[in-house]
């Protein structure tokens, strides 16, 4: 990537030193300050089409730069290291929002052992009450549930992966969605529920997700136990890291050139925009 070193800057104390830059179509863009200065300003999700033959990520510029999901397909998105929250958060939000909006239905393991009332504050301004209950079901250990949590909570046991997320179960908890489903799994918080060793008691889940045509997305932080495992099972294999202050997104498999993502309104979906670092 063009990268920028500020050594020294007369009278000026240099906080930053690293700005990454591209000169897509001849003309030079720096990323860095402000990275995620124009989200939130859209009151609905507008969901974007799905590209020919997949499913859309519920951003954009991302089904842009990978054609999108391959119906049965497996996707790892690993997190590096000193990324911000609202990144996964906007990640997660635009793929719940995608599927739901379109009645598909979305079994969903929060980042961060989010709650299912957290998780459901993180839809708030994307999703309906009625969209949420009818289409999200968020898996949360039955130990740690309240009396007050809601229909899109989804009880599980906590033992077996391969007990909890049985298809048949799965389907009876989004009866009335439309297929195909995403499963969307945070494995920080799967690996706090079952164990270092969840890959194992998933292969199940996979084997079915791909034999109805829906989409498995992973994502994995730098201490997921997992990610190596994910990885070889991936179809796509997706990395967001951070240089400097600048958040980039690249394909390693298959291979993309690397983007800037910046945080800014966009006509549909999520708030995400991905520029090429050329």
């Amino acid at each position: 990537v063009r990268e920028m070193k500020l050594m020294k800057l007369r009278g000026v104390e240099v906080q930053k030193p690293v700005y990454l830059y591209t000169l897509k179509d001849g003309k030079f863009h720096c990323f860095g300050a402000r990275w995620d200065r124009g989200c939130g300003a859209r009151t609905e999700f507008l969901r974007p089409d799905d590209p020919p033959g997949r499913l859309s990520y519920g951003i954009s510029d991302l089904d842009a730069m990978t054609g999108g999901m391959s119906p049965g397909a497996v996707t790892l998105i690993e997190l590096g290291a000193g990324l911000p929250p609202s990144v996964s958060a906007m990640l997660e939000r635009s793929m719940v929002s995608c599927f739901a909006k379109a009645g598909r239905g979305v079994l969903w393991v929060p980042l961060h052992k989010e709650s299912g009332a957290g998780a459901r504050g993180l839809l708030q301004k994307d999703l309906s009450d009625p969209e949420v209950d009818r289409s999200v079901r968020v898996v949360e250990p039955a130990s740690q549930m309240d009396l007050g949590s809601g229909r899109y909570v989804m009880g599980v046991e906590g033992a077996r992966v391969t007990d909890d997320l049985k298809w048949k179960n799965i389907a009876y908890a989004l009866d009335g969605n439309s297929q195909p489903f995403l499963s969307l799994m945070g494995f920080d918080s799967l690996e706090s529920i079952y164990g270092g060793e969840v890959m194992e008691g998933l292969m199940d889940h996979l084997a079915a997700v791909k034999r109805n045509g829906g989409a498995f997305v992973g994502l994995t932080s730098p201490t997921s136990r997992s990610t190596a495992r994910l990885a070889d099972l991936a179809t796509v294999h997706l990395r967001v890291e951070r240089i400097g202050g600048t958040v980039v997104i690249y394909g390693s498999k298959p291979f993309t050139e690397c983007f800037a993502l910046t945080m800014e309104e966009r006509p549909q979906g999520g708030c995400v925009s991905l520029t090429p670092l050329v």
